[in-house]
């Protein structure tokens, strides 16, 4: 199968003992769950491909509950400017640091998975590195990584990868060389739900207003975060918001209700006026953020509120 250019990848595992690596690739991509990223510069360059949401390469995936072991691809390696004309071997390696300059940059807490929860089934070890083949006659080859989901429950486990090596002829790319793969659990929040607000673009009649009458997906982000599956719409219910995917970071150190923290990759963060909250009775996200100049000029408040599972 071609790759297709879709969105995100968030994993819904059918839990059975039965290897599914080829059919998870095929739905991911079908469902428009995942998106591969084309990189900078020449038509030779190999880059790892896991998202094109942010020029981070960040990815996370979020499982069902299971305790049956599961193999998935689960780094795309891909070559730009099409198919491979010979078989190329691509070398990818651990790298903490990836992981630590992401928590920095974005807020976030991610921790190395230990190496005793999954194994890696390419060619390979956790000093050298693991080999990737992108067979002739395709432009994609896998990381390929067997695990139970539910030693992942709870945790904000990631893994921080490079590409050190390839094939002779080949170059690596510049821009897209490292990615992070994100393994958790789909946590309680996680699902789909009815979508409403208001939101102001000051001095555009035409996007500030009110809309109702959406579903947005939430997908898990960390064990008590979700983001938003889609663009945050503007008051015409139709244009979306580029400012990235808002994730809603819930504290349950206090609450219920519990207090959410807004965040994305354009810069999101909470209108300091409102109570942004997630009310458990009503399975209610209430939440309110702007961005740019400010709450005067950008402004989202929006209610989400769960209908069921994605």
């Amino acid at each position: 199968m071609k790759l297709k250019n879709i969105k995100f990848l968030s994993v819904t595992v059918a839990m059975s003992a039965v290897v599914f690596s080829g059919c998870l690739k095929d739905d991911a991509f079908d469902n428009h769950e995942i998106q591969s990223v084309a990189p900078d510069g020449a038509q030779n360059a190999v880059y790892i491909g896991l998202t094109a949401t942010s020029n981070s390469n960040h990815l996370q995936l979020a499982f069902e509950k299971s305790d049956v072991d599961t193999t998935f691809d689960a780094i795309p390696v891909q070559i730009a400017g099409g198919e491979a004309t010979e078989d190329i071997q691509v070398t990818l390696a651990y790298d903490p640091a990836i992981l630590g300059d992401y928590n920095t940059a974005n807020g976030t807490t991610h921790e190395e998975a230990p190496t005793s929860l999954y194994t890696v089934t390419n060619t390979g070890d956790s000093i050298n590195g693991y080999v990737v083949t992108i067979p002739k006659g395709s432009s994609t080859g896998y990381l390929q990584i067997k695990l139970k989901p539910n030693d992942f429950l709870g945790f904000d486990y990631a893994l921080g990868m490079k590409i050190v090596s390839v094939s002779k002829g080949y170059l690596i790319s510049s821009n897209f060389n490292t990615g992070i793969l994100a393994i958790g659990v789909k946590n309680e929040w996680d699902g789909i739900y009815s979508y409403k607000g208001f939101t102001l673009r000051a001095g555009d009649n035409t996007l500030t207003g009110y809309f109702s009458g959406k579903q947005m997906a939430l997908i898990t982000k960390g064990a008590t975060s979700v983001g938003f599956g889609g663009y945050a719409l503007w008051g015409d219910g139709a244009s979306g918001i580029a400012i990235g995917f808002p994730v809603l970071n819930l504290d349950l150190t206090s609450g219920p209700p519990y207090p959410v923290t807004i965040t994305s990759d354009g810069g999101a963060y909470n209108d300091p006026g409102y109570n942004s909250r997630y009310d458990p009775d009503t399975k209610t996200f209430y939440i309110s953020y702007t961005w740019g100049a400010g709450p005067a000029s950008r402004l989202s408040t929006d209610t989400l509120t769960y209908v069921g599972p994605r």
